[in-house]
């Protein structure tokens, strides 16, 4: 189990579940078989429903209060919003639900975990976007102006040094970075 930034989990683990609470954020998680050789399926909660591994490796997001997103890497796992049908999704699918709806899959982006690694990959991303992601790894407050918020990014960026992610947006896109204090900046339009 690993856990994102600003990312908290309950751990239940009995002698009929092995059971996760997605309390906020994002958690990678790959499953071993149950080393007490009893039938104890692997359960993530989240606000939406349920994620139950199937033998894999997945990640699981909570996008706002009612929305999250799953991603299947290896083998498969069983969605179960809190209202309606069980879906199962498979290696290289990713899917939001909400507690009364599966959506449809799409192609999961093999890239998505890098911050496992401490990268974020943006494929033309906007700006705003990065911004707001970058700001989970940092403290303080990065704040992106909305007058370049729709710019778009492609790049490996680095989440380890938010401050050589920005010098690098900086020096890519017609932006700087307004450093009022190491713990309030902003990413606004050249002047």
């Amino acid at each position: 189990l690993l856990l994102n930034t600003a990312s908290a989990v309950d751990v239940a683990f009995t002698a009929s579940a092995r059971r996760l609470r997605l309390r906020a954020g994002e958690i990678l998680i790959e499953t071993q078989p149950d080393p007490t050789h009893t039938d104890r399926p692997f359960l993530v909660d989240t606000a939406c429903g349920v994620v139950q591994a199937l033998g894999t490796r997945f990640s699981v997001r909570q996008l706002n209060g009612d929305s999250c997103r799953v991603a299947v890497f290896e083998h498969a796992v069983a969605l179960r919003p809190l209202i309606g049908n069980s879906r199962i999704l498979r290696a290289g699918e990713q899917v939001d639900f909400g507690p009364l709806h599966i959506d449809e899959p799409r192609p999961v982006n093999a890239t998505q975990a890098l911050w496992e690694n401490g990268m974020l990959l943006a494929r033309d991303m906007r700006l705003g976007d990065v911004i707001a992601e970058l700001s989970r790894y940092r403290p303080g407050v990065l704040r992106c102006d909305p007058a370049v918020a729709e710019l778009r990014v492609t790049g490996a960026i680095s989440l380890k040094d938010t401050d050589a992610a920005l010098r690098l947006l900086s020096n890519n896109l017609p932006v700087h970075i307004e450093l009022r204090t190491p713990y309030l900046v902003t990413v606004a339009p050249r002047g």
